[in-house]
């Protein structure tokens, strides 16, 4: 400990002012549940005692830096404290330990906290105190501080924040105030306000987009992290958050989160999706759940063929299986083939992924589903409606007793097969053939089958008549057909670009 410097008795106060060159070390200090591998003091100061206080002015110079800071499972490789102006301390002796601190500016570095498996490595913190003053009884704070750039990291991933800002003040046994922060990477700013009590240990924060995050092709959902774990992105559109936290000594902390995200535009692996609109009222902590019902709208979804109008309402509530919420999903409800497909009720569990419901058909456009089959030589008119039970597992999709029927008061099937090689490789009988040419039927219903490999089976049976038979009877048909979905779906999405797609807005995104 350098000691070096000029020490004078003035006007009945002792002051002792430390050399330049005056520095404090040490080495190794240990104390219950902290280690310090070096600490570092320059104090450029001068100090005053008299009878009524001690007062210590500090000057520009003044520095510290401590190394190698190991508290239980929390490490700080480096920090350093600088002073950037002149200030002034004092402290009472004869009315008790009341102590205040001049104005002032610090810069504050830290390098490399770490918390088991969580790092944080923020950019030097401008720290600006207007008060600092306090007694047992009472602290007084007003500050503010700064910071460019923070990134959060473990070992798979990082988020980078910017243009941090706090202001905090302290009065009567309570901390209030702001903050915020901005991602780097999303255009957007989180603002917070807090309080908390001292004496009680109660606090809350409310927290709100103060500009909400736009997602674009340049700056997508993905990009918030160093590696994106999904197979979803946000490609444009807009969210906007806000939400509240409250604390108490013995209670769990509880968190509540409002979402809306407007004009969404993404993608779910290879399905793309537009017009995306979420609405959720969520409990986050102590456990996940709706405080009341959400709601999602697409308007355009593509994944080979495309469904529009997409609505439902959501809500989650606590998993008697697991932490994970399940999801319950009410009228839902799409536009497919110029009809409709809708589902009333089921739930989602994901630690028994077992879902058990019923899709409702009404009004499909025949002409549009066939267009879909890609069957060479067939033309079909009308339309069906019907009910397709579905059970989904861990195994995947499977549909049984699936049955769809026409509607109003029949169709036209039209049925031509090119070449005798082709009738040859036809499963259906030549008198079929010759009657599905044109047959307009008035009865169509059918059977439905799904496997989880895609795997469909349609049992088909036609009631009507057809002007290629020399037959004024009605005619009745039985036909089995089986397509694998899962193929027909993936050469749909090629034939229509949507991996194309895809692959440009992502290669949009690194390129610039």
């Amino acid at each position: 400990i350098g000691l070096d410097g000029i020490f004078e008795h003035i006007k009945g106060d002792w002051q002792f002012t430390y050399a330049p060159e005056s520095t404090w070390i040490a080495a190794g200090l240990k104390a219950p549940g902290l280690t310090l591998q070096s600490v570092k003091i320059v104090p450029a100061m001068t100090a005053i005692l008299s009878r009524k206080k001690i007062a210590l002015d500090l000057k520009p110079e003044w520095h510290t830096q401590v190394n190698g800071i190991q508290s239980g499972s929390l490490s700080m490789a480096e920090t350093a404290l600088q002073l950037k102006n002149n200030v002034h301390i004092t402290v009472a002796l004869n009315e008790g330990p009341a102590w205040n601190v001049g104005s002032s500016r610090w810069q504050w570095t830290i390098k490399k906290v770490q918390q088991q498996d969580l790092s944080i490595d923020p950019n030097p913190i401008s720290i600006n105190i207007e008060q600092l003053a306090g007694s047992p009884e009472n602290l007084q704070i007003k500050a503010d501080l700064t910071c460019g750039h923070l990134e959060l990291s473990n070992k798979e991933n990082g988020l980078a924040l910017q243009q941090i800002r706090a202001e905090f003040t302290a009065e009567g046994g309570k901390i209030a105030g702001t903050a915020s922060c901005a991602p780097q990477t999303v255009p957007g700013t989180l603002a917070i306000r807090f309080s908390h009590h001292l004496k009680n240990g109660h606090g809350q924060a409310f927290f709100t987009s103060k500009q909400p995050l736009s997602f674009s092709a340049l700056t997508p959902l993905s990009s918030l992290l160093n590696q994106w774990p999904l197979a979803f992105d946000l490609t444009g559109g807009s969210l906007q958050a806000g939400g509240s936290m409250s604390w108490r000594p013995g209670q769990p902390l509880r968190v509540i989160l409002q979402a809306e995200l407007s004009e969404g535009k993404g993608h779910y692996q290879e399905i793309l999706f537009s017009g995306m609109e979420i609405r959720q009222d969520l409990q986050l902590l102590p456990r996940v759940q709706s405080r009341k019902s959400g709601s999602v709208g697409i308007d355009t979804l593509k994944a080979g063929i495309t469904v529009k109008n997409i609505t439902m309402e959501t809500a989650f509530t606590p998993s008697p299986h697991g932490k994970l919420p399940q999801i319950i999903v009410r009228n839902l409800s799409a536009s497919l083939f110029g009809g409709t497909v809708s589902d009333d009720f089921f739930s989602y569990d994901p630690q028994q992924p077992e879902v058990h419901s019923t899709i409702q058909l009404n009004n499909i456009d025949l002409a549009r589903l066939i267009t879909v089959q890609q069957v060479k030589g067939l033309k079909v008119k009308g339309r069906i409606e019907g009910s397709l039970p579905f059970f989904f597992d861990r195994n995947g999709l499977r549909m049984d007793k699936g049955e769809l029927e026409n509607t109003g008061k029949g169709g036209l099937i039209q049925y031509t097969l090119a070449g005798d090689n082709a009738l040859k490789k036809s499963p259906l009988t030549g008198y079929a053939l010759k009657a599905l040419e044109e047959f307009h039927y008035s009865l169509l219903s059918a059977t439905a089958q799904y496997r989880p490999d895609g795997e469909l089976q349609v049992s088909l049976h036609l009631e009507g008549k057809s002007p290629k038979l020399d037959t004024t009877r009605p005619v009745h048909l039985n036909i089995n057909a089986e397509q694998n979905l899962l193929s027909l779906l993936k050469s749909l999405r090629y034939s229509t670009s949507l991996t194309d797609e895809i692959d440009r807005e992502v290669q949009q995104h690194y390129q610039d």
